[in-house]
Parts: C-alpha cells; structure tokens; sequence
C-alpha cells in the first residue's frame, strides 16, 4: 500500500496568513490522527486549503488565483505556499531511479502586467495519484451524509472500496477471512448433509440452485 506524508508546510500572503508561518508535522512514529483545531474565523479553512494546494489536490493553473487570495487584497502580498513531503516509491524512471512523491513543492504566485499568475516549481501532478488522498469537507459533512455523496464520490463506495483495500493487504486479517470462510462452508455442508433435503425447497427454487447460491454468496 502507498503511503504520503506531509512533513511541514510553510504559508505567505494567502488569504489571513501573513509574513509566512510554518506548520511542522508529527512524523511516521506518531502513530495518532493529527488534529487542526482553533475558533471560528482563526484560519483553519485556509489553512487546509492551503495543504490541498500544497499535495497537489487543488489543481493548479495560471489563473487559480485571484485577488480575493491575497492577504488584505493587496496587490503586494503575492501567495507562496512551501509544501515538504515524502512518500512511498511508485514505480522505476527511465534511468532506473525510484519515482515518489518526496520532495519540496512550492505553489506561488506573482503579478504580471498586474495580473496575477500562479505557479509551480515543479508538478506533482500525476505523481500524486498513486497515492490515496481523501478528505471530507466538514463545512459540508450533514449534506454529504444524507445525500451519501462528497468530493471524491459516493460515501458507501468510497469506503466499501478503501476498507476492501486494508482487508486485502492486511495478512492476519486475510488469514482470518480465510479461516471465517472455511469454517462457515464446512458448518453450511454439514447442516446439509444431514438435513432433509425437502426442508430446503423454498417457493419452487430447488436444492441444487440453494446451494449454489450459497456458493455464490461464499465465494463472493
């Protein structure tokens, strides 16, 4: 399984962040979510947003920011936005070096001809999909639990699939399923085998087609 980690994330000019503040994070030994919590209007929301722009989940463009963007709307306040990160390796580059994610990004912007441009030092686009990036908007969490739907799809596929994905690469508990599995299909032929077989014709659906549903059902 891949895995990112965001090691620090430094923010200027954007929006209530001024003059830069740096933001360290725990590393891989704290083995606890990490929290961001302050009071209303503190700047957590820039800050996350901030964070997103900095792993590469906002895209960016020559336009993605406006004035609106820079602290105090001030033309001289120009947006950087210093992201270090380091993942797991994803594949081999043409001259057989380890490709990830590792390294330091800097989201930024300048005015030109008084308009103002964003930019990259260096794209993690493409880089940052073979990782497993999510996030819930919590401004939004009561309408993405009743409608089942967020930013990255349906709620109940997304986290059938990514709870399928720990399953499958967790060993033990692999080797539990399997083990759950067998003893249930040996407990199902033996209730069976020595039932009587007329017990199991149900609404016209004969014992031959029982069972190999329950095979179907077992074998998923």
């Amino acid at each position: 399984m891949s895995n990112i980690r965001i090691n620090s994330i430094s923010i200027k000019n954007y929006r209530s962040f001024k003059d830069g503040q740096d933001f360290f994070f725990p590393g891989v030994e704290y083995l606890k979510p990490t929290a961001i919590v302050g009071y209303n209007n503190s700047g957590k929301t820039n800050l996350m947003s901030a964070i997103l722009y900095g792993i590469g989940e906002k895209f960016i463009s020559e336009k993605t920011f406006e004035k609106i963007d820079l602290h105090n709307l001030d033309l001289d306040n120009q947006i950087q936005i210093v992201s270090n990160l380091s993942g797991s390796n994803y594949g081999i580059d043409y001259r057989g070096n380890p490709k990830s994610i590792t390294g330091e990004y800097v989201v930024s912007s300048i005015l030109d001809d008084n308009e103002i441009k964003s930019n990259i030092n260096k794209s993690f686009f493409g880089a940052n999909k073979h990782y497993g990036i999510f996030y819930i908007n919590f401004h939004k969490i009561k309408e993405e639990i009743i409608t089942q739907k967020t930013s990255w799809g349906n709620i109940r596929s997304f986290l059938g699939k990514h709870i399928q994905k720990l399953v499958d690469s967790d060993g033990t508990m692999q080797a539990k399923k399997n083990v759950f599995e067998a003893e249930v299909s040996e407990s199902t032929d033996k209730v069976l085998n020595e039932s009587d077989l007329s017990k199991w014709y149900v609404k016209g659906t004969s014992f031959t087609k029982l069972k190999s549903h329950r095979l179907h059902f077992f074998k998923g």
